[in-house]
């Protein structure tokens, strides 16, 4: 649901001898019901974990963690979606305070990877 299938190596995958094999696997095959995101919300106030996403009323998702990004100089969050709302640029709606705030689904990393790795 993460994304973080490149920690299985290949001979482990067709083994199937690690803990959650079964689950995990069965995800990698069928897909995962729910993946990880980058959302935005289009406030300053950062959503913190747990608060429920919806879309038209309806409960899609919730963040995992949130907080504000002193490099972007705005609030970001992690959240876990349906895959068919993970798409970049989706509205969604958050309960924040008792206010409903907006948030967009953004791409990940948040901050672009900027190192460099000299030749050999």
């Amino acid at each position: 649901q993460a994304g973080l299938g490149f920690a299985i190596s290949k001979s482990r995958r067709e083994k199937r001898d690690f803990p959650g094999a079964e689950i995990i696997m069965d995800e990698w095959t069928n897909g995962a019901p729910h993946r990880l995101v980058g959302v935005m919300p289009n406030s300053q106030r950062p959503v913190r974990d747990l608060t429920e996403l919806k879309v038209a009323g309806q409960l899609v998702g919730h963040v995992t963690s949130g907080s504000y990004s002193p490099t972007l100089e705005k609030p970001i969050a992690l959240a876990y979606l349906r895959p068919e709302l993970a798409e970049i640029g989706t509205i969604l709606e958050a309960n924040l305070y008792g206010r409903d705030v907006q948030m967009t689904v953004v791409k990940l990393p948040f901050v672009p990877h900027r190192y460099y790795r000299k030749p050999k």
